[in-house]
């Protein structure tokens, strides 16, 4: 006996329940749907290890980067004690030298690189400064002090392309919501290139001489570059990547012509002026403390260890939460506001520690209280890359992010050529830190308030795109 609980099954594939005809449930209906979202979320694992190798690959590139190029700081004390003919200008010429040909490859590398291809740029790129590296003392064995500006001036130039060619390289597969971190990454490993080049190098001339040092970091560089070579991918093969996870299109191809009204923009114009005032801040404070240390301190740079290692790792520790700090400032205020916040918040601090290490270097504690103040200033230095420099992705199109980036870069490496000229000149001058000091809290404030006033993460070149679309 059925009763109510009776069902029966016709040829039709209809149930009839209580009476009521009901269409049958296929049990495997769900499966291709279920197997097509497993391969699916299987295909964005893979990709996100992809990605994450490739951050990392340009996390040592910019490793490797700051390390040939915040060498000469400490070692300029020895080369001018065995190099005959170096005096205070001879030193500042020499912490420039890079910044001279870094300057001038700026523009041209990152065109070059949206062209023909960032993987291949950072690889010549990469390659080639770690062969100056290691040439540098046959230059200052041969020219002297020339020499050696010479070998870094070519230096300089080789390295030039790396900033807009990494930029560009990220823009174009890179998700919005990972640029903060991305930045705050590459960051790092200037920082830990900081950590091995200002504390390290003068412990190493006493095992290698400041010769040996050049040179072993010139081999590791160019060991480096083959492992780039061997794991990056091109830039399109990450864009299709991308595509095929977002089952969408792949992302626009770069271009290297940028309408001169996006650069003349006060939004780019903005981060260009910050981008230029941090470099100028930056490399005062990683290229002169060694000389300050010796000069005026009297500690030499093998027993400063602990005063040169202290900065890069305040900037580390800062690295590590400030995209954590970044992110819940965003539930407090817009995007274009936390960049202002962050930028204000790294030039402002670092300003009032210049001046406090500059009124310490009479005191009894002058050699703890200028390494604390160094220090801080350097961690100040972190909260940058979730401001004005991770605007640099946001600001342009992915198309134009590689030249804008280089001609930011352009601008920035001006300062930082004139930078050491100005303090040496300084020196030379008055034979004092005082102004040196003076004149690099005053830029630091003066950055904010003009990134405050005109900056934005609105994408600059959309409009003009639209009107050539519409015209």
């Amino acid at each position: 006996m059925a009763g109510d609980k009776e069902e029966n099954e016709n040829g039709n594939g209809v149930r009839a329940r209580n009476g009521v005809k009901q269409p049958a449930q296929d049990v495997n209906h769900d499966k291709p749907d279920q197997q097509k979202k497993e391969h699916l979320e299987s295909e964005v694992r893979k990709i996100q290890q992809k990605h994450s190798l490739h951050l990392w690959l340009l996390f040592f590139n910019r490793l490797s980067s700051a390390i040939m190029r915040m060498a000469m700081g400490p070692l300029v004390v020895y080369i001018c004690e065995d190099v005959s003919g170096c005096a205070v200008s001879s030193k500042g010429q020499l912490m420039s030298a890079f910044s001279l040909g870094y300057v001038a490859t700026q523009i041209p590398g990152g065109a070059l690189a949206d062209r023909v291809g960032c993987r291949e740029v950072i690889f010549f790129a990469t390659l080639g400064a770690g062969i100056c590296t290691c040439l540098t003392p046959d230059a200052a064995m041969l020219g002297g002090v020339k020499g050696m500006v010479a070998i870094q001036v070519l230096m300089g130039a080789l390295q030039g392309p790396l900033f807009p060619a990494s930029i560009g390289f990220m823009a174009g597969w890179l998700p919005a919501d990972q640029r903060t971190w991305a930045s705050t990454l590459l960051d790092t490993g200037i920082t830990m290139g900081s950590l091995i080049a200002l504390p390290m190098s003068g412990r190493l001339v006493s095992y290698l001489g400041w010769q040996g040092v050049f040179r072993f970091y010139g081999i590791l560089v160019i060991v480096y570059s083959g492992v780039w070579y061997s794991f990056a991918e091109r830039i399109e093969d990450l864009q299709l990547d991308r595509s095929r996870a977002s089952n969408g299109h792949a992302a626009e191809k770069p271009k290297a012509a940028v309408p001169w009204s996006v650069l003349m923009k006060p939004a780019i114009l903005a981060i260009f002026f910050s981008h230029a005032v941090f470099n100028f801040g930056t490399y005062f404070l990683t290229s002169w403390p060694p000389t300050y240390y010796a000069d005026v301190l009297g500690v030499r740079p093998e027993d400063a260890v602990f005063d040169f290692m202290l900065p890069p790792l305040v900037n580390l520790a800062v690295n590590c939460v400030n995209t954590r700090l970044f992110a819940r400032a965003r539930h407090h205020c817009s995007q274009t506001q936390c960049r202002k916040l962050f930028t204000a918040l790294g030039f402002g601090f670092s300003s009032g520690l210049y001046l406090i290490a500059n009124v310490a270097r009479g005191t009894a504690f002058s050699r703890p209280l200028t390494t604390l103040c160094f220090s801080l200033a350097n961690g100040c230095v972190g909260l940058q890359s979730c401001g004005f420099k991770a605007n640099y992705m946001e600001a342009v199109s992915v198309r134009n992010a590689g030249v804008v980036s280089g001609f930011g870069n352009t601008v920035a490496s001006a300062a930082a050529f004139l930078g050491p000229l100005w303090v040496a000149y300084v020196l030379e001058a008055t034979k004092s830190w005082n102004l040196v000091f003076m004149s690099v809290a005053v830029l630091q404030v003066a950055a904010p308030l003009v990134y405050g006033m005109f900056a934005s993460t609105e994408c600059q070149d959309a409009s003009i795109d639209d009107d050539k679309k519409t015209s």
